[in-house]
């Protein structure tokens, strides 16, 4: 009594699980973001007054956080070459550890 799973169903369940991985990639990238900011700010502040630079890295670093929020929201996907799209019936392959 083996029962299987249809193809369009495996394909919603790969879609759901590459979403939540890069949902989680976006709040790693948040924290990281936080966190590593905070210290270079209060390093500025304790250390080095005579110039705001730990706001460099905000800002140019808030660009590429805001490039990372809108990626995994818009379901776009790169590609190492420009026109080619993901095939959706590219074969998966397993492989077990030994």
């Amino acid at each position: 009594m083996t029962e299987g799973i249809t193809l369009k169903e495996y394909e919603r369940a790969e879609a759901e699980l590459r979403t939540r991985k890069r949902h989680s990639n976006f709040y790693t990238h948040v924290a990281l973001y936080v966190l590593i900011n905070a210290l270079l700010i209060i390093i500025n502040v304790a250390f080095l007054t005579a110039f705001p630079w730990s706001l460099i890295p905000l800002v140019l670093w808030g660009v590429g956080l805001l490039a990372h929020y809108f990626d995994p929201l818009s379901g776009y996907q790169m590609t190492s070459r420009p026109g080619k799209q993901r095939s959706s019936t590219a074969r998966v392959k397993f492989t077990v550890g030994v």
